[in-house]
C-alpha cells in the first residue's frame, strides 16, 4: 500500500483555521479531562477512544479563510475537521478504531457584524501506532526534527525495541522521530489511514486508493506529500 500525508491547505499565517474561543468551556469535567493539555499525556493525545459522547460546538474559524471540506485545527487539537461528504466517504474505507464527533464553527461575517454558524463538520479521531508493530532494530531515528533528512550516518540513533526507544526518550528528555520506519508483518497494511503518537512527524496518513477517491469528488481543502520518514512494510 502506498501511502500520503495529508496536510490542509488555506491556513492563516501558517497557522490553523480553528481555535477554542477565550475561555471556552466543555459540556462536561469528563470531555474537558479528556481534551486537556495541562498533563501530558492526556486520554485525546494517546488516541484513546472515550466512552462518552463528545461534542465540540462554538470553536472559532478565521473570517478570512475559505470553508472548505478539511479545517485544519493541528494547533488546535491533534488531527482535521471534515464535512459530511468526507464522512461518507471515509465510512466506505478501512479505518482503525475510529469515532467521528461532531463540530461546530462560529465564523465571524467579513460584511457584516454577525456571526456565521458552520455546522456539518465532524473530528476523526482514531487509535495510534505506538510501536507495537514497529521493528525497532531495522528503524533509524534522529532526536531533533531538523535533522529528520540528515544523510550523516553520524546523526542516526539506533534502538533494539520499543521499551529502549522509550528509555531514551525518558532519559533525554528528547523525543526520537524517526528518518525510517519499518513496520512488522503485523501491522495492518489494509488501513486507509492511520497515524503514529509520536514516532514520526507530519501529519496522518492516507493510502493513495483513498487520496484518489477524494480527488474524484473534488474534495477541497488539503494537499498531500510524500512521508517526510522513509515507510518499510515488512510482509509475511
Amino acid at each position: 500500500m502506498k501511502y500520503w500525508q495529508l496536510h490542509c491547505t488555506d491556513h492563516v499565517d501558517g497557522t490553523s483555521k480553528g481555535y477554542f474561543p477565550y475561555n471556552y468551556k466543555y459540556h462536561s469535567s469528563e470531555v474537558e479531562n479528556f481534551f486537556n493539555r495541562d498533563f501530558e499525556p492526556s486520554d485525546f493525545f494517546l488516541g484513546n477512544l472515550p466512552d462518552f459522547d463528545v461534542r465540540l460546538d462554538g470553536l472559532i474559524l478565521d473570517k478570512n479563510v475559505r470553508v472548505t471540506d478539511f479545517i485544519g485545527i493541528d494547533s488546535l487539537l491533534r488531527g482535521v475537521c471534515i464535512s459530511d461528504r468526507v464522512k461518507k466517504i471515509l465510512e466506505e474505507y478501512n479505518l482503525p478504531n475510529h469515532r467521528f464527533y461532531p463540530v461546530t464553527f462560529h465564523q465571524p461575517s467579513k460584511v457584516e457584524k454577525k456571526i456565521e454558524l458552520i455546522a456539518g463538520y465532524w473530528l476523526l479521531h482514531f487509535e495510534l501506532e505506538f510501536g507495537e508493530n514497529v521493528d525497532f532494530e531495522k528503524s533509524e531515528f534522529v532526536n531533533d526534527l531538523f535533522l529528520l533528512y540528515a544523510k550523516d550516518s553520524s546523526q542516526i540513533i539506533r534502538v533494539n525495541s520499543l521499551e529502549e526507544y522509550k528509555a531514551v526518550r525518558l532519559s533525554t528528555k528528547k523525543g526520537l522521530v524517526a528518518t525510517k520506519l519499518v513496520l512488522k508483518s503485523s501491522f495492518d497494511t489494509s488501513l486507509d489511514v492511520w497515524a503514529t503518537r509520536s514516532l514520526t512527524v507530519g501529519g496522518s496518513y492516507f493510502s493513495s486508493r483513498l487520496i484518489k477517491r477524494l480527488k474524484k469528488e473534488k474534495i477541497t481543502g488539503f494537499e498531500v506529500f510524500e512521508p517526510k520518514t522513509k515507510l518499510v512494510f515488512e510482509y509475511t
